[in-house]
């Protein structure tokens, strides 16, 4: 269909032809003028609107004479551009055919880009797995509180909390647990170290309950090395980064603190030889600035499936030292632990002097090792 308009007039020509050649058309003129004739009173000069319904075929336009052709003289317009005419028509239903790809294209990767810029808004505007060691010495206070509470939680699709206390403000005592299957504890077969109990036994005894066999030690407690049940077994030491006495200016006793290898060696006369600790749990009030660096170093992180740990932050400093201390937390995911849990210690609000803001100085965190995954088939085989 191709109509021409001739000043303020315009008129459509639409024919239909068959497809046997047969030289019989039909030929339709519609003019919008209202059902005046006004041609006469039209400007010689022809402004021509391509509306471009083709199909193909083998016949031509011919309108009959004393149709819409008799008029195309007056106007100065032959059938060599009547030809042009429907070049150009082809010419411009392609480059609207191109128009409308490139417009879907174009919505469809604005569309895109727009819900990943909101997401990485809502996600702290930071992609924290590629947090380097040069980086960690550029963070902010704001950064350095954003990158603690991050939680990373898409990295375990099952995470449970086990033990915690309700409290005037929250859950306290609580540790994540991620029971995917390529890394949760098995029951009955589980292995469970905990530092830090403070006479609140929560974890440990959900932890029992689960079916692990829980080894738990702290030396605040002043009790004696002893059998809490069938399952839960209790020491009178601390977890450091060295085998140590010290003498706490609170306590009238000397704790004895000792790094996890050594540990370990102690307790497979007991657990058995070369077990895998399904989880380690470490609560012990800073000490744990010196323990983790300790158990990289030495290895004994090859033999913890997950980690669960409280770390604490000073309320004053310098934040050269806070750098120091996220860049241990970080060495821990360079290594191969993978984030699934972050959560505030309700109780520990404050204004944090070296951040320069009102934060939390506390904060439960939890890792898997991705090193020692299991292959999904090992429950099916």
């Amino acid at each position: 269909m191709i109509t021409l308009q001739l000043g303020g007039a315009s008129t459509r020509v639409s024919r239909t032809c068959n497809n046997n050649n047969n030289n019989k058309s039909n030929t339709a003129v519609h003019n919008n003028t209202g059902g005046r004739d006004d041609h006469h009173s039209q400007p010689a000069a022809l402004m021509v609107f391509l509306t471009v319904e083709m199909e193909t075929g083998s016949c031509c336009l011919s309108p009959p004479p004393g149709s819409f052709s008799s008029r195309l003289p007056e106007t100065g317009i032959d059938a060599d551009a009547m030809s042009l005419v429907k070049r150009l028509g082809k010419l411009a239903f392609h480059l609207v055919k191109i128009s409308v790809v490139l417009a879907f294209v174009f919505v469809v990767l604005t569309g895109r880009n727009n819900k990943s810029e909101a997401e990485e808004e809502i996600s702290g505007a930071k992609n924290w797995n590629n947090l380097n060691n040069n980086v960690v010495q550029g963070l902010t206070g704001q950064e350095m509180a954003d990158y603690l509470q991050w939680s990373n939680s898409s990295s375990c699709r099952l995470a449970n909390d086990f033990g915690g206390v309700m409290m005037l403000f929250g859950i306290d005592g609580q540790k994540a647990v991620c029971l995917d299957t390529e890394v949760r504890p098995i029951k009955g077969k589980c292995l469970v170290y905990s530092f830090g109990v403070n006479n609140e036994w929560s974890f440990e005894d959900a932890m029992d309950q689960y079916g692990c066999d829980v080894y738990a030690f702290d030396p605040s407690m002043n009790k004696s090395d002893h059998d809490r049940g069938d399952k839960i077994h209790f020491f009178r030491y601390g977890l450091g980064g060295r085998n140590i006495l010290r003498r706490e200016k609170t306590e009238p006793a000397v704790w004895r603190l000792l790094p996890l290898a050594n540990f370990y060696r102690t307790m497979e006369l007991r657990h058995g030889h070369g077990r895998i600790i399904d989880y380690l749990k470490i609560d012990i009030e800073k000490d744990e600035w010196e323990a983790l660096p300790q158990i990289l170093q030495s290895g004994m992180m090859d033999r913890v499936r997950q980690l669960g740990v409280e770390i604490h932050l000073p309320s004053n400093g310098s934040v050269a030292e806070f750098r120091r201390l996220i860049g241990i937390v970080r060495s821990l995911e360079n290594y191969g632990m993978i984030r699934f849990d972050s959560k505030l210690n309700p109780f520990s609000e404050q204004w944090m002097e070296p951040l320069n803001l009102d934060s939390y100085s506390a904060y439960e965190l939890a890792w898997y090792n991705g090193r020692l995954r299991r292959n999904r088939s090992f429950y099916y085989d």
